[in-house]
């Protein structure tokens, strides 16, 4: 995608023309193996059962689905579905633009993810397709244990990340990053996250925690997870500290964040209910993780372009960027449009 073409989406998706996604994103799992501070995913219980692989086939067998080239494995911990590679498979055969399949993991296990990396990678085609896996890491050692609720979490996600390294060097088509979560308990610790990145040659992204009766079902801990007036300036600083180094994406990314921090409005728009299609284990739509459960419509047999196009997803997407935008820190579409601000300062290219 030119840097054009992102500044017609921007202006122009939902206005002047309705785009097919270009992103894919499927929440394999809602089981996870951790019990992290910032996320009670895993205490929601899964309305039917996970799609197979088969059933998730069936769905993008579609040609709505025709045109996208990012497709996700997340959940959960989605390194608990022993089915994985198939899943891998189904999305490589069925995703003609397929370019890029991601696998966000907490990365503390490290057998098991290798085994379905191994996995994933098999299923795709080295000369087209590549694997991108994302690995959580919210802390420096003891802060990143204690983040995640397990003791050896950060060696676990080490031992992980030097194997996928140490395979990426005979290996073509597979890379690393790193998300951290901004929350109180890590908020001082923010500048070694990074520079444990940058020693690592790996790029990491930051999001705040967010608090939320939607997908990540944190509401119950808000009293413990709320960013105070002092966290907040901590945060600010240390975003518009590292903004000159990072790519053009990321500066983009964090000056929402910060600007939302300092209590403003959102100043960009969200493109993800344009770019992006989510679904849940069950088959169940996701509009964004932030306005997870209020379009509970299946997308097993469903016709995808006449729900894509239809009156009811029109309204949803006004309902969300009129009740869930205007606060949303969230990365969800960061990369897939830009504003002429952006274009005139240079602009950014993958």
């Amino acid at each position: 995608m030119s840097n054009l073409e992102r500044v017609a989406w921007y202006y122009g998706a939902g206005r002047l023309f309705l785009p097919r996604p270009r992103y894919f994103c499927f929440n394999a799992t809602l089981r996870c193996d951790l019990r992290c501070l910032h996320c009670g995913i895993w205490e929601d219980k899964l309305d039917g059962e996970e799609l197979s692989a088969t059933a998730l086939g069936e769905i993008l067998s579609q040609d709505f689905f025709k045109n996208v080239h990012t497709a996700w494995l997340t959940g959960g911990e989605p390194t608990l579905r022993a089915d994985a590679g198939e899943l891998a498979e189904v999305m490589a055969s069925h995703l003609p633009s397929l370019r890029t399949l991601g696998l966000a993991t907490n990365g503390v296990q490290t057998d098991r993810v290798m085994t379905r990396v191994r996995e994933m990678q098999k299923a795709l085609d080295p000369k087209s397709q590549s694997l991108f896996v994302h690995i959580s890491l919210d802390g420096y050692r003891e802060v990143h244990d204690s983040i995640r609720r397990r003791k050896g979490a950060f060696d676990g996600v080490v031992a992980t990340l030097d194997e996928i390294q140490k395979m990426a060097k005979g290996t073509a088509g597979i890379g690393a990053g790193l998300n951290c979560v901004i929350q109180p308990e890590n908020v001082n610790d923010l500048h070694n996250i990074y520079r444990f990145a940058r020693d690592r040659g790996l790029s990491v992204t930051f999001n705040p925690v967010v608090i939320t009766d939607q997908i990540y079902r944190t509401s119950n801990r808000a009293q413990e997870l709320g960013l105070s007036r002092e966290a907040k300036e901590k945060i600010i600083a240390f975003l518009e500290g590292i903004m000159p180094d990072v790519h053009p994406v990321f500066r983009y990314q964090y000056r929402i964040i910060t600007a939302v921090l300092k209590g403003m409005r959102r100043p960009r728009r969200c493109l993800t209910l344009y770019s992006t299609i989510n679904i849940n284990a069950n088959g169940i739509l996701i509009p964004c993780p932030a306005a997870s459960d209020i379009f509970p419509v299946n997308a097993c047999g469903k016709d995808m372009d006449a729900f894509w196009r239809g009156k009811d997803a029109r309204a949803m997407r006004r309902r969300v960027a009129r009740e869930f935008c205007p606060s949303c820190m969230l990365s969800c579409s960061v990369g897939d449009a830009m504003s002429i601000t952006e274009l005139v300062q240079g602009g950014w290219d993958f």
